[in-house]
């Protein structure tokens, strides 16, 4: 299963309710959404869904999320407000590394 980390941080805020055993509503995006399980598959009825075929949208991790430990989500939800360090650009890496080499020869 592949997980999208900008899905995954936007996953931990939504609300999951149990509408009946297989069916989960997912609410808190702009709207709700409906995940089934379906041949022990789940699916949701939303766009990205839709687009992305395999891709594990936002309320699919939202319905797997909520079966974990409640200290685990909390968790999740606090690193999910911490912005990921992303790596910087290659002519940025460049130039710093050319600043720190100047600083340690001299030049």
């Amino acid at each position: 299963m592949a997980v999208d980390p900008g899905r995954l941080r936007r996953a931990v805020h939504l609300a999951v309710q149990i509408v009946a055993p297989g069916e989960w509503l997912v609410t808190g995006g702009r709207t709700p959404h409906r995940v089934t399980l379906e041949a022990g598959v789940p699916r949701c009825d939303c766009r990205d869904s839709e687009v992305r075929g395999g891709a594990v949208c936002k309320h699919r991790l939202a319905v797997v999320l909520q079966r974990l430990p409640a200290e685990v989500r909390e968790a999740l939800r606090e690193l999910a407000v911490v912005p990921l360090a992303g790596r910087p650009r290659s002519s940025e890496y460049r130039g710093r590394h050319l600043q720190s080499e100047a600083r340690l020869t001299g030049r």
